[in-house]
């Protein structure tokens, strides 16, 4: 039986709380990212109606032709500026990154029929991991970035190799197991040998995951890896993080 470490006690078959589990929906790919976009569009539409709304207000008081309705103006102007300069740009950062999260949450999903079962969207309170994922050889972690164009692997950011190191040991510390940290690129074309291991992570492009992972020795059969899923699914919910 394979037993997973709780804060403070251990969980065993009778545990697992399988209909409180079926009553809580699964996370999808990318979701965490995709609210923030979706707040943040809502914010400048709110802003940009607000200063509508303003000058509205302010054509019925003031005459639109008369200088005097030149501040009205700057102010309209100069706030929807402001907010689609600042606003806008880290709402499509946040699109950029759940789309990049969906693409590689569409190839780990096409991966179930080889024994792969993943947790996506895993909130740890200080940040998510995009991907946790059990298979016949055991536990990862996926840290997805979406950016674009060239990036070489000898110089991928060690802020990102850190993030990715530090997801899987926060998943060791609360399942008790060993996890494997992956940095997947979905879009980047990366200059250099890849996969490559940087920092104890592995680095990838998006393509080469579902293949990279089949390399893999199994170590569990595929009625261990379901176990194995489902009692991860109830170790998250019992520290909080999903």
């Amino acid at each position: 039986m394979i037993e997973l470490k709780l804060p403070g006690r251990t969980a065993d078959a009778a545990d697992v709380e399988t209909g409180d589990e079926a009553a809580t929906p699964p996370r999808r790919a990318g979701e965490h990212a995709r609210q923030r976009a979706r707040l943040l569009d809502i914010r400048v539409l709110i802003f940009v109606a607000s200063l509508t709304v303003m000058a509205a207000v302010a054509a019925l008081l003031i005459d639109p032709l008369s200088p005097a309705f030149l501040p009205v103006d700057v102010v309209w102007i100069g706030g929807t500026l402001l907010v689609y300069r600042t606003i806008s740009p880290q709402s499509q950062r946040w699109a950029q990154g759940a789309a990049g999260e969906e693409k590689v949450g569409a190839i780990i999903e096409g991966m179930s029929s080889e024994g792969w079962l993943p947790i996506h969207d895993v909130d740890l309170g200080r940040g998510n991991v995009d991907h946790v994922l059990v298979g016949p050889p055991g536990l990862f972690t996926i840290e997805t970035k979406s950016h674009r164009g060239k990036i070489r692997v000898g110089r991928v950011p060690r802020a990102m190799l850190s993030q990715a190191y530090a997801q899987s040991k926060s998943i060791e510390s609360i399942i008790g197991l060993p996890v494997a940290p992956l940095l997947v690129f979905s879009d980047a074309y990366l200059i250099g040998k890849v996969p490559a291991k940087r920092r104890g992570v592995l680095v990838l492009p998006a393509r080469m995951l579902s293949g990279r992972l089949g390399r893999y020795a199994p170590l569990y059969t595929p009625q261990e890896v379901a176990d194995l899923h489902r009692r991860l699914h109830f170790a998250l919910r019992a520290s909080g993080a999903c």
